[in-house]
């Protein structure tokens, strides 16, 4: 047993509502969005906007809006409504020189309130510190001097381990929380200003409180700029939803996403094949069907290979679709992309499939995926491979079911887990009581800081398992993939 170790990943899920704002007015008319069926006065607003010198101000102005945000100790006591601090300053610097803008930005932070400076105010242990924030942009930016200047007295204030927009999740965990922030519901193709909102938003939350920023592909900091224009120019709620999708995928975490039922059916349709598709490699598999009832209107089988859908290849499918789905590794984006292989707001597709021996075209008709909510699926959580070799699937397995189960797994010779799918339970700490003979190291892990935004520092290390003289003896085998 002292070769069996259980990895468990502590993840930022950052579920980001791509509503945005309120009611149909603006702060100001350079901004200001008008009606679908003003489409073309709508695109030559937007161009006023798309100049480089106003997305440069757009850029400098979310930087230290997202900065203020999390460092300034008046904003962190909830005086002011932050969201609409932006709207409002964003109009009074869109078409200004630096000079002007750098001056009125000083003047805003000037008029937020003193504070009291902490030069120390620095993690009391640094040797757990894994990640310091880079605030080096303060100086380099080309900022004016008094800009500056109080840009680094808000970086040195003191603070609190309070703030009214950030907290943490308890300790065991400590993921961030997200508090305070206005979802703003009430509309789906919100106005510019409002799209900026949720880009600014979104991008600032990943600077200071996302401990994996510096391994995505993209430089996060061009990521922002380039974004910039796409969401001023977006010219409905279906390109709105594609764009923020978008925006989260780029920094490939899986827990990340966009999701709303109309538009996603929009996007990739309302009903279904009912086939379950695999990808062994880059190859699509039928694996499976969703009730038993359908495997008998399909031309192909379980083991044929999915080499088109509607004329399109499933190499080229895979390529369109990774831009917005947010996937920690290939393998995952696969089981991603394979979910949404068969949707379609037709009655049928065209598929083209290999079934061995063979290449066979077929055109097959989709159901309403509400249907399949019908389909029971018996629980499949245990098994008996063997009589001496056990299997636990953690996609069904309750933490509830497992003192029951165990009289069947104990004195087995071997166990299966596999972990191909999400967890229904966190089984980890009721799972390790059985195998481990003693509390073992399991986990390191970091979290961030209300203090110091943008640092992340090591928590203590996580142990699974209880003292137990009558723990699992078997061999234990882990499925990935």
């Amino acid at each position: 047993m002292s070769n069996i170790k259980f990895s468990i990943f502590y993840f930022l899920f950052l579920f980001i509502n791509y509503y945005c704002i309120g009611q149909k007015t603006t702060f100001f008319d350079e901004f200001k969005l008008y009606n679908d069926s003003s489409i073309n006065n709508n695109q030559t607003n937007n161009n006023k906007i798309n100049s480089n010198e106003k997305i440069e101000n757009i850029y400098v102005v979310g930087k230290i809006w997202g900065f203020l945000k999390y460092y300034h100790p008046a904003i962190a006591k909830g005086n002011y409504n932050w969201d609409y601090e932006l709207l409002r300053i964003l109009p009074k610097i869109l078409d200004k020189k630096f000079q002007q803008r750098d001056s009125i930005l000083a003047e805003w932070i000037e008029n937020l309130g003193d504070f009291e400076i902490e030069i120390d105010n620095i993690m009391t242990e640094p040797n757990n510190v894994v990640l310091y924030p880079d605030l080096s942009w303060i100086e380099t930016s080309g900022f004016e001097p008094n800009l500056v200047e109080l840009l680094e007295k808000v970086r040195y204030a003191k603070r609190s381990n309070t703030h009214y927009y950030i907290s943490f999740s308890p300790p065991s965990a400590g993921n961030p929380i997200f508090k305070n922030e206005i979802n703003y519901t009430e509309m789906i193709y919100p106005d510019i200003e409002y799209r900026l909102l949720c880009l600014i938003r979104y991008w600032n939350i990943i600077n200071y409180y996302f401990p994996y920023k510096y391994l995505i592909d993209d430089n996060w900091e061009q990521v922002f700029a380039d974004f910039i224009a796409r969401f001023i120019n977006v010219r409905n709620e279906i390109e709105y939803l594609l764009t923020t999708s978008e925006l989260v995928a780029k920094i490939k975490d899986s827990h990340a996403y966009c999701y709303t039922d109309h538009l996603l059916d929009s996007i990739y349709g309302i009903n279904i094949l009912p086939a379950k598709i695999s990808f062994i490699g880059d190859t699509a598999v039928v694996t499976g069907f969703f009730c038993d009832d359908f495997e008998k209107k399909m031309n192909f089988n379980k083991g044929d290979i999915i080499l088109k859908i509607n004329e399109k290849e499933i190499k080229d499918i895979i390529t369109e679709r990774a831009k917005i789905i947010p996937a920690s590794n290939y393998p995952t984006l696969l089981r991603s992309v394979a979910a949404t292989l068969f949707r379609t707001n037709e009655n049928s597709l065209h598929i083209e499939y290999f079934d061995g021996i063979a290449i066979q075209q077929c055109s097959v008709p989709t159901f309403e995926r509400t249907m399949f909510l019908t389909c029971k699926k018996s629980d499949t959580c245990f098994m008996l491979l063997e009589p001496n070799i056990s299997y636990l699937y953690i996609n069904s397995l309750k933490e509830e079911y497992l003192p029951h189960l165990w009289k069947y797994i104990e004195n087995t010779e071997g166990l299966i887990i596999d972990l191909r799918n999400y967890p229904v339970s966190f089984i980890v700490y009721s799972l390790g009581s059985y195998l481990m003979r003693q509390p073992t190291p399991f986990a390191k892990s970091s979290m961030g800081s209300i203090m110091q935004p943008g640092t992340f520092t090591y928590k203590p290390i996580l142990k699974v398992g209880i003292e137990n003289s009558n723990y699992y003896r078997g061999k234990v085998e882990r499925k990935w993939c």
